[in-house]
């Protein structure tokens, strides 16, 4: 680039903050699919970001990678056990983009499902989560890969790694 191009544009260029960085990465996996149950070429490499073999749940696992290949991975906890990504979380009606939320599930006693928010708007979150459906399932049997869903904040705990 010429340098008196570079003088022009470089004042009108932004780059990505943190919680940018975060959501492109989660963005790029959306309509990743398993190839059996929690199994498949992008699953197994989420799922070995945690030190899993495949076959086991991959919410939280999906968490860890996408915070680690957007450079933010000493910040979270490796691990692919849902309660540990918000402890210490909160419900609220809202929660800034790339927090990360959790959901209880009462015949478990505990978060079982977990992902990050895109954006909350009028007590709603527009999620990003591995390990779901279309209907919003988890886990064996009802999730089948990375989808963008819409969710009541009511039914959330979140938690801002990033702040």
């Amino acid at each position: 680039m010429p340098s008196w191009l570079a003088l022009i544009l470089i004042p009108f260029l932004s780059f990505a903050d943190d919680r940018g960085c975060v959501l492109v990465q989660a963005r790029k996996l959306v309509g990743v699919k398993e190839w059996g149950v929690n199994t498949g070429p992008e699953v197994d490499i989420i799922l070995s970001s945690v030190d899993l073999e495949p076959g086991n749940p991959w919410c939280a696992a999906f968490n860890y990678y996408v915070f680690r290949e957007a450079g933010y991975g000493n910040l979270v906890p490796k691990t692919g056990w849902s309660p540990s990504w918000v402890v210490g979380g909160k419900r609220v009606s809202y929660s800034p983009p790339a927090s990360v939320f959790g959901i209880y599930f009462s015949s478990l006693g505990r978060i079982a499902h977990t992902g990050l928010i895109e954006r909350t708007e009028n007590g709603f979150a527009t999620t990003i989560e591995g390990n779901t459906n279309s209907a919003g399932d988890r886990g064996a049997g009802g999730g089948d890969g990375v989808y963008r869903r819409k969710r009541s904040m009511r039914t959330l705990v979140c938690r801002d790694w990033l702040k």
